[in-house]
Formats: structure tokens, sequence, C-alpha cells
């Protein structure tokens, strides 16, 4: 591991600790908010609208997880935040199922716990802060890369991994929606998912895999911030540009140069320092009780107006926004 991933987990380390210290008077509340793993930029983009929401609301968000994108370091830093005593955990997720004892676990001690991003199983967490909903997620993947098609060929999803609980569900619901509306499909021909593991390099190499495996590919759907730009960028270093187009959910900054190339006609995100921001007002309104998680009830978070709460404790962050050629340079981050 490089030195700059360590120092990334001893900083995290030490700040956790600092934070915690026993006996350590904190104003308001004290609250693990955890990504996927540290390090990636939608993940720091996040904690920067997290720590932005704790300093309004007098609370201390400590930005807690492992450079590894491994579960169980995941589920370590779950198990220090509760042994911490924290008041509240809010986790994205790399497993639903594999997350949830340790999740219990933490809220049977007295924390509260809240999902964002990617969830858990819902009854390891109260509420969970949605992105665009699934089904706005299926129908944006489905028509953008209709769209760069042409709606006809061979394409194929390069996702972070087989369990990865938004990722899965944006699949399920992008291929329904497809099914659904065969008028404009029908000529679209799903050929298989490769697996990149939110990695850079894993995932290049495995859009160079696909490339190399179906000579008539027209398209890569890569649903995670890190799939998309290095499958572009294995497009581009193919010489495959305008032959096999590149769409998915990841930041501007990191796909405008292919847009400009003609490798992604389209994308799409949200905002990511919205996200966390967001996320940190629900977890201090379920913290102070203010929202049980109910159906219907209204979190007031800041700059962002009220959010009201729907089925199963899902509060939805807002629609995708989609970027082009038209409005890429537009956006800084």
């Amino acid at each position: 591991m490089n030195k700059t991933l360590l120092g990334l987990i001893a900083l995290t380390a030490v700040g956790l600790a600092t934070a915690l210290a026993p006996g350590q008077a904190q104003a308001g509340y004290t609250v693990c908010f955890m990504p996927k793993f540290v390090g990636h930029p939608v993940f720091t983009q996040a904690n920067q609208g997290a720590q932005e929401a704790g300093k309004e609301l007098g609370d201390k968000v400590i930005y807690a997880g492992s450079t590894e994108i491994n579960v169980a370091r995941q589920i370590e830093w779950i198990e220090t935040c509760t042994k911490q005593h924290v008041d509240g955990i809010a986790i994205t997720a790399l497993d639903p199922n594999a997350l949830a004892p340790s999740l219990k676990a933490a809220a049977a001690a007295g924390v509260k716990v809240i999902s964002w991003d990617s969830d858990v199983q819902p009854g390891a967490r109260k509420l969970f802060v949605s992105p665009p909903s699934p089904e706005k997620m299926g129908e944006a993947f489905a028509n953008q890369m209709g769209d760069a098609m042409n709606w006809e060929g061979e394409w194929a999803w390069l996702s972070s991994g087989p369990n990865v609980p938004n990722q899965v569900l944006w699949i399920k619901t992008t291929e329904d929606y497809m099914k659904a509306h065969p008028e404009k499909f029908a000529k679209m021909k799903n050929v298989g998912t490769v697996y990149g593991e939110s990695d850079d390099t894993k995932s290049y190499h495995a859009a160079e895999g696909l490339i190399a495996r179906f000579p008539n590919l027209k398209g890569i759907i890569g649903p995670d911030a890190a799939a998309a730009p290095a499958a572009a960028r294995a497009v581009q270093d193919a010489n495959k540009c305008g032959q096999v187009w590149v769409t998915g959910s990841a930041l501007p900054s990191s796909m405008r140069a292919f847009v400009k190339a003609g490798c992604v006609k389209s994308f799409f995100l949200w905002n990511f320092v919205d996200f966390g921001y967001l996320t940190t007002y629900v977890l201090h309104d379920y913290i102070t009780g203010q929202t049980s998680g109910a159906k219907g009830d209204v979190v007031k978070a800041g700059r962002l107006g009220a959010r009201t709460v729907g089925e199963n404790g899902v509060l939805v962050l807002g629609d995708p926004l989609v970027f082009n050629a038209a409005n890429v340079d537009q956006y800084k981050f």
C-alpha cells in the first residue's frame, strides 16, 4: 500500500481516537459518517457536505473508514464507533447483509443507525438517504445508453461488485425498464456484466476484457464513479471512440475529457456534497427524536429545505443531473 493511503488510514484513525477520547466533552452529538472506503473523490465530497452540516448543527462528524475496499474493514469501523459510544452512524454499504449484524449490535448499544447512498438490510437501519430513485436511475442508464448506441447493438455492464446493493438494484431497474419498452430497446443486447471493485486499474482491465471479448460491442454502462471513466479511457486507448460508447454515473471532472474526445455522449450523477449534508441532517433529526423514520415525517435540512420520509424510511436526495458536451464545462466537481 502506498504512503498516501497509509497516511489517510492513520489520519482517520487518529481523528476518531481524538474526537472520542473517554470523558471528553463534545458540543452537540458525535457521529460516524462512513463511506464505502476512504479516498474516492465522491466520498471526499460527501464528507465535505457532512462537515458543513455538522458545523451548522453543532455536531462532531467523524469521517470513519478504511482505504481498503473490504467488507471486513467496514465492519471493524462499525464496531470501533460502537465501542466509542457515538450517538449515530451513517453508512454506505459494501454489502447489505454482511454489515447487518454489526449495525444491529450498534443499535442495541444505543447508537442511532441510518444508511446513505448504498442501503443495508432495512432491519439494520432506521432511515436510508437515497440517491435518485432506482426507477429514475434505471431510466437514465437505459435511455443514455440507447441514445449513444442509436438503439441497437451489444452492450455490457461494468459494475463494482455482485453484492453492492445500490448497483444491483440499478442494474435490475435498468433491465426492467428496457423490457417494458421494447419499441426502443428490442435491438439492444446485453452481453454480460463484469466487475472492477470501484478501482480504476481493475475497472480499466475489465473494460479492456469486454472490448476484446466482444468485437461488436457498442456500449458500456458504468454505474460506479470509478468504472465509467476507466471504461472510457480503455475505449479511447483502443481507438474505439465513436464505436464503443460509455455512459454511467461519474464526476464531471473525471469524464469531461472523454466527452470532448467523443467516447461519451452523456452521463449523470448527483451532488455528493449535498448528499453528505442531507445525510447528516437526517441523522441529527433521528438522534434528537425529531424524526422516527415513519412515512410522512419531514426533515428540515438547512439550505436544502425539507425532505419527506417515504416508504421503508427512505428519503430521496433528488433527480439525476445529466452531463453532456453542452454543459459539462459548467461543473467543476
